[in-house]
């Protein structure tokens, strides 16, 4: 039954009918720091103090061909406890009545931070290797696929004409 897939989801999940929340489980509350008093009956903007905003996303759930192909998205909620970043999942409960949407929201705010350090982190090493005066290259495999301009001088090519030759096509036999 609905009831009991609700308790076993582990992402927030909560059903709306004509912009109001009629059911949501207990995931949900823990993610928004709310009891279900303060999610059912209420209005989506209500809940999801989001960015978007809920008639944002409202309106794209009712266009049901420009949300991406799997419903996604990741939005921003602000909560009690602060700001987190979520994936988002809209659904409408039939796909011929734009009235009621199923929506699950995972939180992956760790996550987000993870790929925002990671970034940076692969930015400082492009920013340092493309600004020393040792030839460094990376390779995938045997293959060539980044390299600074010393080493471009000492192979004696452009970037363009390294990237995917693998170290064999520079080695003498």
């Amino acid at each position: 039954t609905t009831s009991r897939l609700l308790r076993t989801m582990t992402s927030g999940v909560m059903m709306v009918r004509n912009d109001r929340v009629v059911r949501c489980n207990a995931s949900l509350e823990r993610l928004l720091g709310r009891d279900s008093g303060g999610i059912i009956g209420r209005g989506g903007g209500e809940v999801l103090h989001s960015e978007p905003s809920w008639e944002d996303l409202r309106e794209q759930a009712q266009r049901a061909g420009e949300l991406p192909a799997d419903g996604g998205m990741v939005i921003r909620v602000r909560r009690p406890a602060g700001e987190i970043v979520c994936a988002m999942q809209v659904r409408p409960i039939d796909p011929d009545s734009p009235v009621g949407m199923i929506i699950t929201i995972h939180d992956i705010t760790e996550i987000k931070a993870q790929q925002d350090r990671l970034s940076r982190t692969n930015a400082e090493l492009g920013a340092l290797v493309d600004n020393t005066a040792v030839a460094i290259a990376y390779l995938e495999g045997e293959r060539f696929s980044r390299c600074n301009r010393p080493m471009q001088a000492l192979l004696g090519v452009s970037g363009e004409e390294l990237i995917g030759k693998g170290l064999r096509d520079f080695a003498p036999p």
